[in-house]
């Protein structure tokens, strides 16, 4: 069996919210739940290039931001405008709450 990634980590791969429930905390919720349950036997990492969400992330005492950076464009041409923009991106890691109360 061939497994990508790295061994021991879990990367949350995309994050979406009705925009009606979007800013009143149901997103970071299920991320802080998820990363709870899986930071028993993995790390927990997330890359957004949301300015919310990144926002959110960076007052959370269960986040960690460990990089920032711009995301690229996309390459085809055919992808929408609003897809290509340069933008910053920042990838945060999961603290277990155990860490977070020391």
């Amino acid at each position: 069996m061939q497994s990508f990634g790295y061994v021991g980590q879990k990367r949350i791969h995309r994050l979406v919210i009705i925009p009606d429930f979007q800013g009143i905390g149901i997103g970071t919720k299920l991320l802080n739940f998820v990363a709870d349950y899986y930071s028993k036997t993995h790390k927990i990492n997330i890359t957004t290039g949301t300015p919310a969400l990144s926002n959110a992330l960076k007052k959370s005492p269960c986040w960690i931001l460990t990089s920032k950076g711009i995301q690229a464009g996309h390459r085809d041409k055919s992808f929408k405008k609003t897809h290509s923009a340069n933008r910053p991106t920042f990838c945060f890691t999961y603290k277990k709450l155990e860490e977070t109360a020391k």
